[in-house]
């Protein structure tokens, strides 16, 4: 019997199967990936605001 991990890994697999499904991700102008990375880091700076629990605005350095 599968867990449900082993499950959404076999789905995962399936899913993502082939290479041509992750070509979205690769991205050649400059200006489009500084812009894509900016979002990024700022939503993880998010994500480890709200796991350390404040408010985003009140922190200074970031």
């Amino acid at each position: 019997m599968k867990s449900g991990v082993d499950l959404q890994r076999a789905a995962m697999a399936e899913i993502c199967s082939t290479r041509d499904d992750w070509s979205f991700h690769v991205i050649s102008d400059p200006l489009t990936r500084f812009l894509r990375d900016r979002r990024m880091q700022t939503a993880l700076r998010m994500l480890r605001v709200v796991k350390l629990g404040g408010n985003p605005a009140h922190r200074s350095g970031q």
